[in-house]
């Protein structure tokens, strides 16, 4: 009887031993290649990784976990299996001075190689505690819709963060993480909202910051430079990561279509300029400029030119307009700054 239901369960086709082993951790699934030939080189292509509920007592353990995982994903690349849908991975560790020197290097790889094979969906839970987290870049990011965004980010903790660079974001990403941050980009997709996503409650003073890259089709960008008194550089664009990598062509998709959540007519604000354009703000750069409304980038250009006294370069990248005529207009404008330079490209 035992025989007879194991060559049962072993005629099955790839497809359905692969979805039951799917369901174990990759460590089981691991063991089941001794139980014949027929299994001993399915757990290669296994396209749900789960090293879940690990627990690494001691240093031995950390090192044997490490090799593990190294030598599955090597082994994966060499029976030529690069697809993986889901990469989990959940560490409890008794001594939290070994994350730093031992864990934090593997595990910034380990994420770095399941990215490179588009990983679908990456659930990560290492319980960092004193660790130090400096640089974070991040792409494609999105909550399952049967996940709550604040119940997904209420335990993130990047108070140590220096450098913030997130892509292609399709959720509302907890901005005020990256409070202390020096450096930070941050893309809102364009479909996701037709106004400034964040409510002044949502964003913090960035005391430290000196260096931002924004969405203008996403941000309200004077909402989010009240908050940044020490900027020194400005970037602003409105093409996000993806449409850049794509070469997006007018013709073929439309204006319409780039521009889903259009732009407002921008309207000088009666409220005093941000502090950093008094103090701080040194250079801007407007990415795109005229790319879907050219008076619109106009009246944002000269309300910077106008009140940012000690600025000293402003450079435009044009988007397929008349280099003269955007030169023209700005350089009309007020400057705050006399000393300020004007480049157009």
């Amino acid at each position: 009887m035992a025989t007879a239901a194991k060559d049962r369960i072993s005629s099955l086709s790839d497809d359905i031993l692969l979805r039951i082993l799917s369901l174990n951790s990759t460590k089981d699934a691991v063991r089941t290649r001794v139980l014949s030939k027929r299994w001993i080189n399915l757990w290669h292509s296994i396209p749900l990784l789960d090293f879940t509920d690990t627990k690494l007592l001691d240093v031995e353990s950390i090192v044997r976990f490490i090799q593990f995982v190294y030598s599955y994903l090597l082994s994966r690349d060499t029976a030529g299996s690069h697809s993986i849908d889901s990469f989990s991975l959940d560490i409890q560790y008794a001594n939290p001075n070994h994350v730093q020197p031992l864990i934090i290097p593997s595990f910034t790889t380990w994420v770095n190689l399941v990215l490179q094979r588009q990983v679908k969906y990456l659930n990560l839970n290492l319980s960092l505690h004193n660790a130090v987290l400096e640089d974070l870049k991040v792409c494609n990011v999105f909550i399952p819709e049967e996940v709550e965004e604040e119940e997904a980010c209420q335990n993130l903790n990047l108070s140590k963060l220096i450098r913030a660079d997130v892509t292609d974001c399709w959720c509302l990403f907890p901005i005020k993480a990256f409070v202390n941050s020096e450096f930070l980009r941050i893309q809102i997709r364009l479909e996701y909202t037709t106004t400034s996503p964040y409510t002044d409650d949502q964003l913090p003073i960035f005391y430290n910051l000196t260096h931002l890259v924004i969405n203008n089709t996403s941000f309200e960008v004077l909402q989010v430079l009240h908050r940044c008194p020490k900027l020194q550089n400005l970037v602003i664009y409105q093409k996000t990561q993806t449409e850049w990598e794509w070469e997006w062509d007018e013709e073929r998709w439309g204006k319409e279509d780039f521009g889903a959540v259009g732009q407002e007519s921008w309207v000088v604000p009666k409220s005093a300029p941000p502090q950093c354009f008094s103090f701080s703000l040194r250079t801007c750069t407007i990415q795109d400029f005229a790319l879907l409304d050219l008076q619109h980038d106009i009246m944002l250009a000269s309300y910077i030119l106008s009140n940012a006294g000690v600025l000293e370069t402003m450079t435009i990248w044009r988007s397929d307009t008349e280099q003269l005529e955007i030169e023209r207009e700005l350089s009309s404008c007020p400057r705050a700054s006399a000393t300020c330079q004007l480049l157009v490209y």
